[in-house]
């Protein structure tokens, strides 16, 4: 037998450590949604610990499992390469002319926002535009949130905030709560789609709808394309993947959209990374602000994985730097070795144009005049009025040669096959062992740490358990004492009668010998009060005329309520001391068994009432926190069986030599 039969079948153990930390995953996604729903519990019940910092700590450690996923993933023979660029370096229109044809919008404000794979296949023959069901998601929650912002805002309000940008996409956003993509979108309106979800992402910025799930995504927007024949070369390619970032700018200053962890990811799966600056831009201030981006990406990747795009060459003038002077200022100001096989001189625009012609060429054209593209590589080659210069009609001979001509002045024949940095590229990628080792030890300890938390949120559970049983019981004993007493008519009957007659016995003006000696003292007062007021009455007609008429003048300018007569108050006194003499008298007469049996029933039965209600709510209280529980512990018996499978996975990961 052969040493090379004995080794363990490396795809199996890389497919069995794909499959358990894809549970993982799962399960860390099951873990965020429940503390999620205890977090919505809290809410409700103000004043309570919320879950906020535990939900996002989590979702850190989840974005990392996927990234350790991802690494695990990345198949044999898989070229991926993450492209970032100043903002307006023609980055879209590079990978346009890659790609053979224009998939990517462009615009001269910027663009992209969320990442975008284009994923080139021998499986496909047209654009595909594919977006992830849980990226969906987030796309119609955002969509609903900031639907409901710019209501309350105002369309108008909105967008002046907006400074009058993305005018369409916030009317288009006003006018309805609902996204209108769907999952699978066909080549014809892959840049609209596109435009519409970067749209929205950058509108997110601007008004305050937060975008920190984009650092957590597992999937971002995927256009999946054929290998154009630019690249028929590259044979031994299954898939070859581009991916289009944000600007340096966008990643690095604009801070509303969050998206330094959101293009990290992108550089950890990378095989290379290509940077992309503008050639009239090379000695400005901004280059120099691009510089300490450069240093932040050299971090993550190192600077030996990093390829660098000089566009824009074609502007070239007699005055402007040479290459040579170009490869020195690369050099000096981002550390990346000046050489031809790091630094290449482009033009997309170049590239651009005969990737076009290639793409329509190959719809099966036999004759150029039928080409829409033929026109803009004609004037690129020979100039403005170069059909003039033409009275023969041109063949498809010509047009191929003068493509083939163009494309190597681009810089791309140097850049994608001259000087081959794809087929270097083109190995078996596929994770080494320690590598997965390393995804194992890295997930295990995060789904440790995922059962840490679940647990120590259980045992507060449990503990609101506990203190709602007990409520519950007490409840339950109020009731079982109060409930024989309310129904017993009887019961209730006798109470109310000995309360009746502890209010005879300590109130004495139920006595009617009292009752009399009252009634006389009162009238006695009353006649008293009286004669006081006939004594002041006479006095004040005694002062005769003039008196009651300033009075009367001071009254009607100032008001009543500044002068108040001696004869007015005592009148005033008497009415008032009449009409609680007989509201007390009236209480007196309306005190009766009769009266106190109902009023003490009635109390009965309203707290019988607020007994049963705050019970019935106790108890749906209960029931969800039994609920949420009995999910805790459901969830924490999958945790501990992957656990379990992660510790046989590494065990046996060591064993391998």
């Amino acid at each position: 037998m052969s040493n090379s039969s004995l080794q363990p079948d490396q795809d199996a153990l890389r497919e069995s450590a794909i499959a358990v930390i894809t549970y993982v995953r799962d399960a860390m996604h099951e873990g965020v949604a429940l503390l999620r729903e205890h977090n919505r519990l809290l809410v409700e019940n103000q004043g309570e610990h919320r879950l906020e910092s535990e939900i996002q700590a989590i979702n850190e450690n989840l974005r990392y499992v996927n990234q350790d996923l991802e690494k695990i993933k990345t198949k044999a023979r898989q070229w991926r390469v993450t492209i970032v660029s100043s903002m307006k370096s023609g980055k879209s229109t590079i990978i346009n002319a890659i790609a053979g044809q224009d998939l990517l919008p462009s615009r001269n404000d910027a663009m992209t926002v969320l990442p975008t794979e284009i994923v080139f296949s021998r499986e496909v023959t047209r654009p595909k535009l594919i977006l992830d069901k849980a990226l969906m998601t987030l796309l119609r929650e955002v969509w609903r949130q900031l639907n409901q912002k710019l209501q309350r805002i105002g369309l108008d309000k909105a967008i002046k905030q907006a400074d009058f940008r993305h005018e369409n996409a916030i009317k288009e956003i006003f006018s309805s709560s609902l996204f209108s993509l769907s999952e699978v979108e066909e080549s014809n309106s892959i840049q609209s789609d596109l435009i519409k979800i970067n749209d929205l992402m950058r509108l997110c910025g601007i008004f305050g709808i937060s975008t920190e799930f984009l650092s957590s995504l597992s999937e971002i927007p995927r256009i999946k394309v054929p290998f154009p024949p630019q690249l028929s070369s590259l044979k031994g390619l299954e898939n070859l993947v581009l991916v289009d970032t944000p600007s340096l700018y966008s990643v690095y200053q604009d801070k509303s959209l969050n998206l330094v962890n959101v293009v990290k990811k992108q550089l950890d799966f990378s095989s290379i990374i290509l940077l992309v600056f503008d050639f009239t831009q090379l000695n400005s201030e901004a280059s120099e602000k691009e510089k300490r981006y450069v240093g932040e990406i050299a971090t993550i990747r190192g600077l030996e994985s990093i390829y660098v795009l000089i566009n824009k060459i074609d502007t070239r003038g007699e005055k402007d730097m040479t290459k040579e002077q170009v490869l020195e200022c690369v050099n000096s100001k981002f550390g990346i070795g000046g050489s031809t096989d790091r630094v290449f001189e482009i033009s997309a625009s170049y590239a651009d144009c005969v990737s076009n012609f290639w793409n329509v060429k190959k719809q099966g054209f036999a004759n150029p005049q039928d080409m829409k593209t033929l026109d803009l590589l004609g004037e690129l080659y020979y100039g403005g009025s170069w059909r003039k210069k033409f009275q023969k009609r041109v063949d498809m001979a010509d047009m191929e040669e003068v493509a083939t001509d163009v494309w190597s002045e681009s810089g791309f024949a140097e850049f994608l096959e001259e000087k081959a940095i794809i087929p270097p590229l083109v190995i078996d990628e596929a994770p080494s062992m320690i590598t997965i080792k390393s995804a194992l030890k890295d997930v295990g300890d995060r789904l440790s740490s995922l059962s840490f938390y679940l647990k120590k949120k259980k045992e507060v559970l449990d503990k609101k358990v506990h203190e709602q049983n007990s409520l519950i019981n007490k409840l339950n004993f109020d009731l079982e004492e109060a409930i024989p007493t309310s129904t017993s008519q009887a019961m209730a009957d006798s109470i109310g009668d000995s309360l009746y007659e502890i209010s005879m016995s300590t109130s004495p003006l139920f006595s009617k010998s009292m009752e009399s000696d009252f009634r006389s003292a009162l009238e006695n007062e009353i006649k008293r009060l009286k004669f006081h007021l006939d004594m002041k009455q006479k006095i004040e007609d005694d002062l005769g005329g003039q008196y009651k008429t300033v009075v009367a003048k001071g009254i009607q300018r100032l008001g009543l309520s500044k002068y108040e007569s001696p004869v007015s108050i005592l009148q005033n006194d008497i009415a008032e001391f009449t009409k609680r003499y007989d509201l007390i008298i009236e209480k007196l007469k309306s005190i009766n068994r009769k009266t106190i049996r109902q009023n003490f029933k009635m109390f009965l039965d309203e707290y019988l009432e607020d007994l049963q209600s705050e019970l019935k709510a106790t108890k749906q209280k209960q029931d969800t926190y039994v609920i949420l529980a009995n999910k805790y512990v459901q969830i924490l018996d999958k945790i501990e069986n992957l656990e379990t499978d992660l510790k046989y996975q590494r065990k046996y990961f060591d064993s391998i030599k």
